[in-house]
């Protein structure tokens, strides 16, 4: 799976922009399945909307944020069984402390946790 970062204006152009590289990435399959990465399920939201309005319809496209992403890529996988997934409310946390939930230390339950390999 390849990854593509375009970067262009806001409106009508940054439509444009999404909707050739989806016909693009779909080619003369229109089911072949593509995922749009945005920021928050609003954007995603309009996102579809503007695509399905511009070509007729839309199929095959996946809109996600990056959480739910992560959340889909990782499903299943052996590292995670057993383990509760991660609340909004952390996620949200973490990103509102500018990427860090704490070091970890204020806690002393949160102390191991913090410790585990990668």
């Amino acid at each position: 799976m390849a990854a593509e970062i375009l970067r262009t204006r806001y409106g009508r152009p940054a439509t444009d922009a999404l909707a050739g590289a989806v016909q693009d990435l779909q080619g003369s399959d229109p089911l072949a399945p593509v995922t749009i990465v945005v920021d928050n399920h609003a954007t995603g939201l309009m996102v579809r909307r503007r695509l399905a309005a511009r070509a007729g319809g839309l199929a095959a496209v996946d809109v996600v944020t990056l959480l739910d992403l992560a959340r889909s890529l990782s499903a299943g996988s052996p590292r995670l069984t057993g383990r509760r997934p991660v609340s909004d409310a952390v996620v949200l946390a973490a990103r509102d402390s500018g990427g860090t939930a704490g070091s970890g230390t204020e806690s002393p339950s949160a102390a191991p946790s913090a410790a585990c390999p990668s």
